[in-house]
């Protein structure tokens, strides 16, 4: 069900999608890192969504791309962890 809500959200328009993530990124990032890092994946990976996230990348001031970048890091590296801590608890219950 999850990736239905991803395919649904990706019918909007690119502009629109994106906007959409940054006004939700910084509660994402709070209450829902894993959505955030799929979404963030999903336009990165997307040849016509990721010009658009640069695009708006590009557009804020310095301090707020260095921001913005350094949230998506942290949490994606947080996200990492968790994963990984996840799994190796499973491999050790086997």
């Amino acid at each position: 069900m999850g990736f239905s809500l991803v395919h649904f959200l990706e019918l909007f328009d690119v502009q629109e999608q994106v906007q959409a993530f940054f006004q939700v990124l910084p509660d994402l990032i709070k209450r829902a890192e894993e959505w955030k890092t799929i979404l963030h994946s999903r336009i990165m990976n997307s040849e016509i969504a990721r010009p658009t996230f640069e695009e708006k990348i590009a557009s804020r001031r310095p301090d707020q791309q260095s921001k913005i970048n350094q949230l998506l890091s942290l949490a994606s590296r947080n996200f990492s962890e968790e994963l990984y801590q996840v799994l190796s608890l499973e491999a050790s219950a086997l």
